[in-house]
């Protein structure tokens, strides 16, 4: 299940597998929305959501990533340049860049230039589920194969069972 809330206090929430697009909850007025690829979604199937500025929410789904800007939904693949892949995670970080992670590795778009890190960065795993950024700048990336993966924008260390972790 993917939650998140907007800067208008909106919840939003997909699920995955099960499909079934994206839905809007006010709290306010009690109106539910939903959102799939009738109105624009690359795909009914929503793995991730993050609240952008200005009431837009980003959209992960099973073939790429979309914005929601009001009742308007932008397939966004094209313009960031990423791949058609699903979109399993979204966050953004402290200096508000959005960091997307896919089935095709994971990308980073600043909000003018878009950034990825896959096997030609030295990623031994493009099936990425997740990512997070460390105080010391080392980003961390979940992936499907070969567990945690810590990348300095140079080089990528792989934690696995070796190291500890369950998988």
């Amino acid at each position: 299940l993917a939650l998140t809330r907007d800067e208008r206090g909106r919840l939003w929430f997909g699920q995955g597998w099960n499909g079934g697009g994206a839905s809007r909850f006010d709290p306010v007025t009690g109106i539910e929305s939903m959102f799939t690829k009738t109105n624009g979604l690359p795909d009914d199937s929503v793995w991730a959501l993050e609240a952008g500025s200005e009431g837009t929410v980003w959209i992960g789904t099973g073939a790429g990533l979309a914005r929601a800007n009001g009742e308007t939904i932008q397939d966004e693949n094209r313009r960031l340049g990423l791949p058609a892949a699903a979109v399993f995670g979204l966050r953004r970080d402290a200096s508000g860049t959005l960091w997307i992670s896919t089935a095709r590795g994971l990308y980073a778009w600043n909000g003018t230039n878009t950034v990825s890190i896959t096997a030609t960065n030295g990623l031994p795993d493009e099936h990425v589920w997740s990512s997070a950024s460390a105080r010391d700048g080392i980003i961390w990336i979940g992936t499907q194969s070969y567990g945690l993966v810590g990348y300095d924008g140079k080089a990528t260390t792989v934690l696995d069972k070796r190291d500890g972790l369950a998988g």
